[in-house]
């Protein structure tokens, strides 16, 4: 097993070095204009000052001031398209497109990728809550919900929770070649979400396991870029005033997480491929390559 991920993230590694430039322009043209969106939305939104508040009363503040200017909401969606189109159109580039080719098919399916996360994620909520709800409403009636939702005793709990999420678990992994069988292989939201569960089930738990390192080494890179970007910044520029971090946030801040990002999805697009040639070897009269995008 340790020679099969090995030879796995060599693979990745090589891909990722060999197209560094092409996944960098595309994720961090849409991080830079992503963060450029939110910081308009935080300078002009008077209600972030109750972020610190419970969260009832920030949600009543933010719903007020967006029904009192409600062109406010605009730079918070557009944070969020472009967050979509960046993602949609790096997925169109793991194929092998062009940064134009790829940002223009990206653009052209923001929408279906809107549609496939609101699907699948709604699913994968239901996953997830399916067993938790009712092992939550147990617990609270035995007196234990407090305590777990404050923080005691949350290592006697969480083995029950994560026995729990399995459900949730299993359809996060089992979604995880969506995007690109909608994208690439242009298949409905539908049969998206159908084909990713039918080409995971025969392999569910190497695909989990690759995901999984795949996060873990993804996670330990953020943490440690995140360090030296902070450490760079104190070291350079430690005082900085209100534009200056505003201008670091938007164009230094998001650096590491475009570099991880686009790793991370470039493995999960591996996972896919390799998913896909082995659908393809036992259904060779179902071949889904679409060449015409």
């Amino acid at each position: 097993m340790f020679q099969q991920l090995k030879r796995f993230f060599i693979e990745v590694f090589r891909e990722y070095r060999a197209r560094f430039l092409r996944f960098w322009l595309i994720l961090y043209g849409a991080a830079v204009l992503g963060e450029l969106s939110w910081e308009i939305f935080l300078e002009n939104a008077r209600s972030v000052q109750y972020l610190r508040f419970p969260a009832p009363v920030f949600l009543d503040a933010l719903l007020n001031e967006f029904a009192a200017r409600p062109v406010l909401v605009l730079p918070l969606l557009a944070t969020f398209f472009f967050g979509l189109w960046g993602f949609s159109a790096l997925y169109f580039s793991f194929s092998g497109l062009s940064v134009k080719e790829a940002v223009a098919r990206g653009l052209q399916n923001v929408h279906r990728y809107l549609g496939f996360l609101v699907l699948s994620g709604a699913l994968t909520a239901l996953g997830f809550l399916i067993l938790t709800a009712p092992a939550l409403l147990v617990l609270s009636a035995f007196g234990f919900a407090p305590l777990f939702l404050n923080g005691a005793g949350l290592a006697e709990i969480l083995p029950s929770m994560l026995v729990f999420s399995i459900p949730g678990i299993y359809l996060l992994v089992s979604l995880s070649s969506g995007p690109f069988i909608l994208l690439l292989e242009k298949k409905s939201i539908l049969e998206a979400i159908r084909e990713s569960c039918r080409r995971v089930s025969r392999d569910w738990f190497w695909t989990g396991m690759l995901l999984l390192c795949s996060l873990v080494l993804a996670g330990i890179a953020q943490y440690g870029l995140s360090r030296i970007m902070f450490s760079l910044k104190l070291a350079l520029v430690p005082d900085l005033s209100f534009r200056g971090e505003t201008s670091l946030r938007i164009f230094f801040y998001s650096i590491p997480w475009v570099i991880v990002a686009s790793f991370f999805d470039l493995a999960v697009y591996r996972v896919y491929l390799r998913l896909k040639s082995l659908s393809d070897s036992l259904y060779p009269e179902q071949k889904t390559i679409r060449k015409d995008f």
